[in-house]
């Protein structure tokens, strides 16, 4: 499986654009249902770093995107 690296930061606990390996997007799949595997992957990853924090959102997530290319994904 190849992966991509997002990061993301949660004001409640204080981490600030730690980084999250999540699997990258096929060409030909609808970011639609790219989306839970990356929500679920941010919400696992914050689940170990800070097991008592429960925000309802994260402040921010970034994901790279590469000219040409499907947010999400990597170039063939």
């Amino acid at each position: 499986m190849t992966t991509i690296e997002v990061k993301y930061s949660c004001t409640a606990c204080k981490l600030v654009r730690v980084v999250c390996k999540v699997r990258t997007r096929r060409h030909d799949e609808p970011i639609s249902a790219w989306m839970p595997d990356l929500t679920a992957a941010l919400v696992a990853d914050h689940g170990r770093r800070s097991p008592g924090c429960r925000p309802k959102e994260f402040a921010e997530v970034m994901i790279p995107v590469m000219e040409g290319e499907p947010v999400g994904s990597m170039s063939s």
